[in-house]
C-alpha cells in the first residue's frame, strides 16, 4: 500500500494543473491516470482554444475562472514551453438578425472588463478577406488564443513530477473507501491511501464521486464533438479563431488556426450514451462543413487530412462543479472553457486541499520543467544550433511535419511511451501521410528507449498493440523497467554518410556548391544523376537523400516485376535499387544520405537548397540546376472519407508493407484490404504468405485497378476474393480494429449506398487507395501545379522552369520504376544541356479527349530537332478493348500507339513524329492550334471457342494475352500471342500445374541499418507448395555481411535455393 497526503484521480488538464500547484507545497502528492499517459482523454480531443470571457454565461464558475485561466496560460507558456498563440477570437454576425445579439455580447464584455473591439465590414475584409461576404459585423477579443492542449498538460505534469509528485499511469480506480484518517483507493495497480482525494476524472467524475457518496448529484452527460483538420496548404486561410454567435449548448462550429499552423474546423455537439464514443461520422462531417461554409465558403471536405472526436464532460448544471466534503474534493463538469480555466481550477482545488493541511508550507526549491523545444519551431539560426548540438536533429523522421529523431527522443524523455504519445508531443504522424512514413521508425526508437520489443509498443496503451506479432521464430517479450537516458551526440562527433567515387565530393561538401542538385535517390533521382554525369563528367552532381539508404520506396518493394526495360531482366525492388545505385556512383555522381531538404529558394541564377545533413548539420547548398525526384505519398482514410474510430490496426498498404518487409511485424491476423491497385494485390499475397487470413480485397470501382498479372499471382493463387463496387465507409473498434462497415457502390456515381451495408469482422484494415505526388519542393523551385490533377506542369523535357525539373512519382505516379527512371534520365540530360547553351523554347500545349484521365507533359517542343524523343504519357479514363491512341496537331496525325487492351491501371505512351509535328507547326499561320490526344476504339469481334483459353502472362509486367488452343483430349495444339519464348513456356506449364516465384524477408544479425534481408526463390516452385516454402523461409536467420545474389539457404524443401536480394554490411 502506498500512502500520500493527496491523491488526484485523473491526469487531464485539470488534474495535471492540480498536481502542478500542489507540488509547490510540502505535501506528498500522487496523480493517478487510467490511460497510458496524461492527456489521453477529453484533453486529447478538443478545440485547443484559450477563450476570453466574452462568451461565457454570467454568474457562473466558468465566468469566474475563464479569464483567470487565460492570464495564467499566457504567463506559463514561455516558462513551460508549450505551444500557445494569442491570435484572438472573432465573433461574427452572419446576418442582420444577429446584430442585436452581437451588441449584447459587446455590452456584457465591457461590463466585466474583457477587452473587445467592434469591427465593421471594411475592417473584416481587410483583416479576414476569406470570410463570407454576408459577414459585415464582428467582435474581436484580442486576449483569446490557441494552445496545444497535450503540451500544456504534459508540461504541468512534468513540473509536478520534477518537484516530487508521483505519476502512476494505466491505473484505474475501482473503489474508494472512507476511513478515519482519509481514504483508501483500490486500483488495478494496488491500494493507495490518502488524507485528501481530488476527483478530476473528467467523463468519469460522477462515477468516482458516487464511490464515496452514492447520493452525489454530479451527473456527467457526454457531449461528443467531431473536429476536422485541413491540409497545411491552407495555412493562413484565417488568422484568428472565427466564431459564430454561440448557441445555448455550444459555442458553435468554428474555424480555428491551430498553434502548429493547420486549420481545424468543428466541433459538433451531440449528446451520446457511451463516454468512450470517439467515432467521427458522415453526418458530423456534413453538419460541420455546412456550418463552416457560412463562415469561410471556400473550405470544403476535400481539404481534410485528419479528423477526431472527443466527449466533453458536461454536468447537468451546465457549469463547473467544485465542492469538498471531509477531504474529498470534486472537480466535475469541466466542459468548455475547461481547458482555458484549468490552471485557475487547479489553483482553486489546491486552495480547497490546503484547508485540510493547516501547517503546510511552500517549497523553497520548486522549479519549472519546461518541455524540450522542437526543431521545426526554431528559426534558421535556431535550427543551425540544434543541428550542431545534436546529430539526431539532422535526421528527419517525419518529413510532413519536419520532426527530427532528436525531437522523438526528447518526447520520450518528456514522458512519451506510446506512438500517440510521441505524436502529440512532436506532431510526427499528424501531417499529410498520417504516419505512413514515420511510424515504423518511431516504434524502433520507442522499443530501444523502453527496452520493450517492437511488438510490445502500442498506439495508446493496453490493447492497442500496433502489430499482432513478430514474423519468424523469434517472438520474445520484455518487461518494462523504465526509460533509458538519452544522451545527445554533437554533430561534430558524427560523419556524413556518402556514396561516391568522385574526387569532387569533398569539394562539394566543403564549398556547398554543385552544378546540379537532385533531391531524392529513388529510381528517378538515381537515373537523373547517372544521366547527368554520363553526359558531362566535369559537372558536379549532388544527390541528396533523406533516408539512410538509397533506392527510395523500392527498398521495401521486395516483389518482382522491376527492371525489364532498363536491365533486361526481372528484378525485385531492392535488387533494382542496388544495381542503379552502383551504376550512378560508378559513373561519378555523388550521393549524400541522411540529408533532408527543408527549403528551396529560387535565385536569379540558380537555387539555394537548405538541408540538414548527418555529420554536417544545417547547410545551404547552391546549384545552377535542380531536379526534384522526391516521389509520392499514400492517400489515407480521409482521402476516401472513411469515418469511425481511430484504433490500431488501420494502416496504409505501404506502412503495412514496411512493417512486414523491413521490421518483421505482422499488422493483423484477419485483414481486409481496400483498393485493388497493385500494392493492394501484392500485400494480399504478402500477408497470406506470412500467415494472415486475408478476408478479401475490396474495390470502389466496378473494375480492378491493378494488373491482371497480379490478380492471378496474388489473389487467384490463394483463393482470395476480389469484391468490386464495394467500399469501407466506417471503422469499428475502440482499441483495435474490430470490424469495418462495407457499402455497395453505385457503378455510375461511385457513391456508397448506405442502405446496402454489411459488417465484416477483422482486426486490420489496409488501405491501397491511391498515391499522391509530393509537390512541395517543386512549387518552391518555381513550378506550377495543374488545376485538375494538382501535379506539376512540365514540358517534354520535364522542365518546370528553365533550369529546374520534376521527374518520377513526384511528377506522376508510375506503374513501372523503369518509366520513373526514364523521366529522371531526361531531366538529368536536359539539365546538363541547359547549363551549356540555350535550348529550343517554342512549344505547343497538349490537350486530351474526355476518354483520357490526364496527359504528361503539358507541352511539346516544335523544333525540327529536339534533345530527346518526345512522347506523351497518359491513362485512359475507363477500360477499352483494342484501341489506337492518336496525337493530332490540327488534323494532322503526329503520333500513334496501338494498344491491345487499354485499362486505367496501365500507362500508355505515344511517341511523337517530330518531323511531322515541326512541319505542321511551320505551316500553321495562327500558331494557336493545340496538340490533341484521342482514343480511337477498334471494332473487335471474336467468336467464343470452348477449346481456347486466354491467359494473362505473369512472367513479366508486359502481361501478354496468350491464346492457348487445346484439343478434345485437353492437349495443347497452338499457342499464340506471347512476345517472348518464356511466355510459351509459362503457358505450357500453366496448363499442367502453375509454378510461381515470390520474395520474402528473413532476420539478419550484425547490421546497423537492416533488420530484415529481402530474399527470393532461385527458381519457380509448384503453386501448391508456396505456403510450405514461405513457412520454411521464416525459420532462416542470416548474419552480415551478405552480398546481393548470395545463396543464404540451399535446396529448401528440395525445391529451390533462397537468394539475397541486396547487400548488407
Amino acid at each position: 500500500m502506498s500512502n500520500y497526503d493527496v491523491v488526484i484521480v485523473g491526469a487531464g488538464c485539470v488534474g495535471s494543473f492540480t498536481a502542478f500547484y500542489a507540488s509547490k507545497y510540502n505535501l506528498s502528492v500522487c496523480l493517478l491516470e487510467s490511460k497510458a499517459e496524461p492527456a489521453m482523454g477529453t484533453t486529447n480531443a478538443n478545440s485547443g482554444i484559450v477563450h476570453a470571457g466574452h462568451n461565457t454565461a454570467k454568474n457562473t464558475l466558468k465566468a469566474k475562472l475563464v479569464d483567470r485561466g487565460n492570464a495564467l496560460i499566457t504567463d506559463l507558456a514561455d516558462k513551460l514551453n508549450f505551444g500557445f498563440k494569442q491570435c484572438g477570437e472573432l465573433v461574427v454576425a452572419r446576418s442582420e438578425a444577429e446584430y442585436d445579439k452581437l451588441e449584447e455580447m459587446r455590452l456584457y464584455s465591457a461590463s466585466i472588463g474583457v477587452p473587445i473591439e467592434q469591427w465593421d465590414e471594411q475592417k473584416i475584409r481587410a483583416e479576414e478577406p476569406n470570410l463570407h461576404q454576408n459577414i459585415k459585423k464582428a467582435l474581436f477579443a484580442p486576449t483569446a488564443g490557441v494552445v496545444n492542449p497535450y503540451e500544456l498538460t504534459v508540461a504541468a505534469v512534468n513540473s509536478a513530477v520534477k518537484n516530487g509528485a508521483k505519476l502512476v499511469c494505466n491505473c484505474k480506480v475501482s473503489n474508494i473507501v472512507k476511513q478515519n484518517a482519509g481514504y483508501l483507493l483500490q486500483t488495478n495497480k494496488g491500494e493507495f491511501k490518502a488524507k485528501v482525494v481530488v476527483n478530476c476524472a473528467g467523463l468519469y467524475a460522477d462515477e468516482i464521486a458516487k464511490m464515496v457518496d452514492p447520493s452525489s448529484p454530479i451527473t456527467i452527460i457526454p457531449r461528443k464533438g467531431e473536429e476536422f483538420i485541413l491540409d497545411k496548404d491552407y495555412q493562413g486561410l484565417v488568422k484568428r479563431v472565427i466564431f459564430p454567435l454561440p448557441t445555448g449548448t455550444s459555442k458553435g462550429t468554428l474555424v480555428i488556426p491551430t498553434v502548429d499552423g493547420t486549420i481545424m474546423v468543428g466541433p459538433t455537439a451531440e449528446v451520446v450514451q457511451n463516454k468512450e464514443d470517439r467515432a467521427t461520422s458522415s453526418e458530423g462531417m456534413n453538419k460541420v462543413f455546412g456550418m463552416v461554409q457560412q463562415l469561410v465558403p471556400m473550405i470544403n471536405p476535400g481539404m481534410v487530412i485528419s479528423s477526431f472526436a472527443g466527449c466533453r464532460a458536461v454536468d447537468v448544471s451546465e457549469d463547473f462543479v467544485i465542492n469538498q466534503k471531509d477531504g474529498f474534493i470534486n472537480a466535475a463538469g469541466m466542459q468548455s472553457p475547461g481547458l482555458t480555466a484549468s490552471p485557475a481550477i487547479g489553483q482553486v482545488l489546491v486552495e480547497e486541499m490546503l484547508k485540510n493541511f493547516a501547517n503546510t508550507t511552500e517549497k523553497t526549491n520548486w522549479t519549472y520543467a519546461p518541455l524540450h523545444k522542437k526543431f521545426n519551431n526554431m528559426d534558421l539560426k535556431g535550427k543551425e544550433e540544434f543541428a550542431t548540438s545534436d546529430c539526431n536533429h539532422t535526421k528527419i523522421i517525419c518529413s510532413c511535419e519536419m520532426v527530427t529523431e532528436a525531437d522523438v527522443q526528447n518526447a520520450i524523455t518528456d514522458g512519451a511511451v506510446t506512438l500517440d504519445g510521441v505524436k502529440t508531443r512532436t506532431r510526427a504522424g499528424m501531417g499529410r501521410c498520417q504516419g505512413g512514413f514515420c511510424s515504423s521508425r518511431i516504434v524502433e526508437i520507442l522499443a530501444d528507449r523502453t527496452g520493450l520489443t517492437e511488438q510490445q509498443i502500442t498506439k495508446r496503451g493496453d490493447q492497442t498493440a500496433l502489430s499482432v506479432g513478430k514474423i519468424g521464430n523469434n517472438s520474445s517479450t520484455s518487461v518494462f523497467q523504465g526509460v533509458k537516458e538519452y544522451i545527445p551526440i554533437p554533430t561534430a562527433q558524427s560523419k556524413p554518410v556518402t556514396l561516391s567515387k568522385n574526387e569532387n565530393m569533398n569539394q562539394i561538401l566543403s564549398s556547398c556548391e554543385a552544378d546540379i542538385i537532385i533531391v531524392g535517390a529513388g529510381p528517378a533521382g538515381l537515373a537523373a544523376g547517372l544521366s547527368a554525369v554520363t553526359q558531362d563528367k566535369s559537372k558536379k552532381v549532388l544527390i541528396l537523400e533523406r533516408a539512410e539508404r538509397s533506392g527510395g520506396i523500392l527498398l521495401q518493394c521486395i516483389h518482382g516485376g522491376f527492371g525489364l526495360k532498363r536491365f533486361g531482366k526481372e528484378l525485385t525492388g531492392p535488387e533494382y535499387s542496388e544495381m542503379l545505385t552502383d551504376q550512378c556512383v560508378d559513373a561519378g555522381a555523388n550521393i549524400v544520405l541522411n540529408a533532408y531538404v527543408t527549403q528551396i529558394n529560387k535565385l536569379e541564377h540558380g537555387y539555394t537548397v537548405t538541408c540538414v545533413v548527418q555529420g554536417l548539420g544545417l547547410r545551404q547548398f547552391t546549384s545552377k540546376a535542380l531536379v526534384s525526384a522526391v516521389g509520392c505519398r499514400e492517400r489515407t482514410r480521409h482521402g476516401v472519407r472513411i469515418q469511425g474510430t481511430r484504433p490500431s490496426g488501420l494502416y496504409t498498404a505501404g506502412l503495412g508493407q514496411a512493417m512486414i518487409n523491413l521490421n518483421g511485424q505482422l499488422p493483423g491476423k484477419k485483414i481486409v484490404i481496400l483498393g485493388s491497385g497493385d500494392i493492394g494485390l501484392i500485400m494480399a499475397r504478402r500477408c497470406t504468405l506470412e500467415g494472415a487470413n486475408v478476408i478479401g480485397v475490396y474495390e470502389l470501382l466496378p473494375r480492378c485497378s491493378g494488373l491482371e498479372r497480379n490478380v492471378a499471382q496474388c489473389l487467384t493463387d490463394f483463393n482470395i476474393p476480389l469484391h468490386l463496387s464495394k467500399t469501407v465507409v466506417e471503422v469499428k473498434g475502440k482499441d483495435r480494429v474490430e470490424a469495418v462497415i462495407m457499402a455497395e457502390v453505385d457503378p455510375v456515381t461511385l457513391r456508397p449506398d448506405m442502405t446496402k451495408t454489411e459488417t465484416i469482422e477483422c482486426d486490420c484494415l489496409l488501405l491501397s487507395v491511391g498515391l499522391i505526388p509530393q509537390t512541395k519542393l517543386t512549387v518552391q523551385a518555381g513550378g506550377l501545379l495543374h488545376d485538375k490533377t494538382r501535379n506539376p506542369i512540365v514540358d517534354s523535357y520535364k522542365r518546370i522552369t528553365e533550369t529546374s525539373f520534376a521527374c518520377g512519382n513526384c511528377l506522376q505516379v508510375h506503374d513501372l520504376a523503369d518509366d520513373a527512371a526514364e523521366e529522371g534520365e531526361i531531366a538529368g540530360f536536359v539539365a546538363v544541356e541547359a547549363l551549356k547553351h540555350d535550348t529550343p523554347s517554342e512549344k505547343v500545349p497538349v490537350t486530351q479527349s474526355k476518354d483520357i484521365l490526364f496527359t504528361v507533359p503539358q507541352s511539346l517542343y516544335v523544333a525540327e530537332k529536339t534533345l530527346i524523343q518526345q512522347k506523351i504519357s497518359m491513362r485512359v479514363a475507363k477500360p477499352f478493348g483494342k484501341i489506337v491512341m492518336k496525337a493530332f496537331y490540327g488534323d494532322v496525325e503526329v503520333g500513334k500507339e496501338e494498344v491491345e487492351e487499354a485499362v486505367p491501371a496501365e500507362m500508355i505512351h505515344v511517341k511523337i513524329d517530330q518531323d511531322t509535328l515541326s512541319k505542321s507547326y511551320k505551316q500553321d499561320q495562327s500558331k494557336q492550334i493545340e496538340l490533341r490526344v484521342e482514343v480511337i476504339p477498334e471494332e473487335h469481334h471474336e467468336s467464343a471457342n470452348q477449346n481456347e483459353k486466354v491467359l494473362t502472362c505473369i512472367v513479366c509486367p508486359r502481361g501478354c494475352k496468350i491464346h492457348v488452343k487445346v484439343n478434345e483430349s485437353n492437349e495443347i495444339e497452338e499457342i499464340k500471342g506471347n512476345s517472348c519464348p518464356r511466355g510459351e513456356k509459362y503457358a505450357r506449364q500453366e496448363h499442367i500445374e502453375p509454378f510461381r516465384v515470390f520474395s520474402s524477408t528473413v532476420d539478419v544479425q550484425g547490421s546497423a541499418i537492416m533488420k530484415r534481408l529481402p530474399v527470393k526463390l532461385s527458381k519457380p516452385v509448384p503453386r501448391s507448395k508456396l505456403i510450405q516454402v514461405a513457412d520454411a523461409i521464416k525459420q532462416i536467420q542470416v548474419t552480415a555481411p551478405i552480398r546481393m545474389g548470395q545463396v543464404v539457404s540451399k535446396n529448401i524443401l528440395g525445391l529451390c535455393d533462397i537468394v539475397a536480394c541486396c547487400s548488407v554490411e
